[in-house]
């Protein structure tokens, strides 16, 4: 009988040894919209020679680059100035578009937003280039000078 007992404990024992608890939990996640556009460059323009035909400014360009990351779609990238340009004085901007994008080739601006790339959707990319080009006619003040502020904004490509 001790050895039926001890058996019984020694099994016991060993159910116990090797026993499992299990547990489990919920975990919740989100992932927020975030859309960056980082600009690289001081461009720098400047209007000093006519033309061919001798009856206009030769334009100047200048450029620099800027990167975009957005995990949204439909998003679009605007620029606006801090205020229009001087009389007889057009700056436009041309952005090169990410692939998937599409680029409203060169645009000029103006203190109001102006669409520059539309149809963005989960873009994550860098070094782009940018092509500033600075015009001017007969209008113009001789002594004019000045600089811009360019504001670039990514929003609902719906808007």
């Amino acid at each position: 009988m001790k050895k039926i007992l001890s058996a019984v404990l020694a099994v016991a024992a060993a159910s116990v040894a090797f026993a499992q608890d299990t547990a489990t939990q919920t975990v919740t996640y989100s992932v927020s919209a975030v859309n960056s556009i980082t600009v690289i460059g001081t461009p720098t323009l400047a209007l000093t020679d006519l033309n061919a035909a001798g009856t206009a400014f030769e334009e100047d360009t200048d450029t620099a680059t800027y990167s975009l990351f957005t995990n949204s779609a439909g998003m679009k990238i605007t620029a606006s100035l801090d205020s229009d340009m001087p009389t007889g004085f057009t700056l436009a901007l041309e952005m090169a578009a990410p692939a998937g994008t599409e680029s409203a080739g060169s645009t000029e601006l103006s203190a109001a937003p102006a669409d520059l790339v539309t149809d963005i959707s989960n873009v994550d990319a860098t070094d782009l280039v940018m092509t500033y080009t600075l015009n001017a006619d007969a209008t113009a003040d001789a002594a004019e000078s000045g600089t811009r502020t360019v504001t670039f904004t990514i929003t609902d490509g719906s808007i």
